[in-house]
């Protein structure tokens, strides 16, 4: 374990705190965690994050015996991107909204001072509906404990599967969601093609995984190394670990000289402390998970300006990341939520919990500028996002600038 001390992130950022009796722990629980050895720190981190059964979201199925799924076609007979719609853990989930209210907590002044002053930005029907959000909010605990719970008032949770035809007439699954039969769902998947491959697009996106791979057991999984950890731990992996690791530099090139005859390239972002994010490109469509979190066009990726300015209470979950996540002041650059700062920052208590921590030097943030530059150089015309709508790859690729381009203080286009 080298000795040289951790440098800084280079832009100044609200650090993460970690308050008992009034006192922040947060820097001492840092250099705590970054003594302990490498292997003991990824096992302790690996089994309090893998995926257990009750932190599988349930679907708009288990809950309403609704379907959840909307397939979308995106280049015909060849990809399509699946929505599949849960319920919002963060707020339905306790042990989840007890670790979101350690970002967003509407009992402190603070929180609600800065949603406000978000949400003035555009106008006073948002500030109304934030007012909502708020009372909502420190209402929803004590409405949860009741038998009647309207489930469905914080709102829903979406997220994409993007669903790739291979030359061969199999299937490549990129951040695969839950596959149930009860609305015909499967039947359609299975109708398509084989499923080949299955790529976890992100270190955090592993809690749909034990049940795809025991319904396609055979097929071939692409994750990253954080991912396969805690899924080892889970005891979800057929074969006892990923056929490829897409973070270790030889096995994804393996992947890609496979994938590549199939019409799928895999693009790893390299230097992405946290999540160790995949993108992938198939008929000039690009595939994103965890990277874009704004939209250059001003709104999240999960609904349009139009859907937005409407301010609907059903809508206070897509609020709550906007307003609160990804706009000043929690945002440091009013795109990006605070956490992935924290995830690049080689002295952050956040980081030093990671699996994958930053390079001590504050190497990983020029890494993954230049790793970045790389991806959007390439040739695809549209770009779908596991939490962002189908945009255009001219509007993906200024929105990555938006999120991104601090890491060197440069455009990334």
């Amino acid at each position: 374990m080298s000795s040289s001390a951790s440098v800084p992130l280079h832009v100044e950022v609200e650090p993460a705190d970690v308050k008992v009796l009034g006192f922040n722990l947060a820097p001492l629980l840092g250099r705590v965690f970054q003594l302990i050895p490498t292997s003991m720190r990824e096992n302790m981190m690996a089994k309090k994050s893998a995926p257990k059964e009750k932190s599988i979201p349930r679907d708009y199925y288990d809950l309403f015996k609704e379907n959840p799924y909307t397939t979308e076609e995106v280049v015909k007979d060849r990809v399509w991107a699946v929505q599949h719609v849960s319920e919002p853990m963060f707020y339905t989930n306790p042990d989840a909204r007890k670790e979101f209210k350690q970002i967003i907590d509407f009992s402190q002044q603070k929180n609600i001072d800065a949603y406000l002053q978000a949400a003035a930005k555009y106008g006073e029907k948002c500030v109304e509906a934030a007012k909502r959000d708020i009372e909502f909010d420190q209402g929803w605990d004590e409405e949860l404990k009741k038998p009647d719970v309207d489930i469905r008032a914080p709102g829903k949770w979406t997220q994409h599967m993007v669903v790739v035809k291979l030359n061969s007439g199999d299937l490549f699954l990129y951040n695969p969601v839950k596959v149930r039969n009860e609305t015909g769902f499967e039947d359609w998947l299975n109708g398509l093609g084989k499923v080949k491959y299955i790529a976890i697009a992100s270190a955090y996106h592993t809690l749909q995984i034990s049940g795809i791979t025991k319904k396609y057991p055979d097929a071939l999984i692409i994750g990253p190394r954080e991912a396969e950890l805690k899924l080892k731990v889970a005891n979800a992996l057929p074969r006892g670990k990923f056929d490829y690791v897409y973070t270790h530099p030889e096995q994804a090139q393996e992947a890609n000289q496979k994938l590549g005859a199939e019409g799928v390239e895999l693009l790893p972002v390299v230097g992405d402390a946290g999540t160790s994010a995949l993108m992938a490109i198939s008929h000039k469509v690009l595939m994103e998970c965890d990277i874009v979190y704004s939209l250059a066009d001003g709104t999240t990726g999960f609904t349009d300006r139009a859907r937005f300015d409407e301010m609907r209470d059903e809508d206070r979950g897509t609020r709550l990341f906007k307003l609160g996540l990804l706009s000043a002041p929690k945002s440091p650059n009013d795109a990006l939520p605070i956490y992935r700062f924290w995830m690049m920052d080689p002295t952050c208590f956040i980081s030093s919990l990671s699996i994958s921590p930053p390079n001590k030097d504050g190497s990983s943030c020029t890494i993954m500028a230049e790793t970045l530059r790389k991806i959007l150089r390439k040739d695809f015309d549209e770009a779908v996002g596991v939490h962002n709508r189908r945009v255009s790859g001219d509007m993906f690729r200024k929105s990555v600038d938006l999120n991104w381009k601090w890491l060197d203080g440069r455009s990334l286009l």
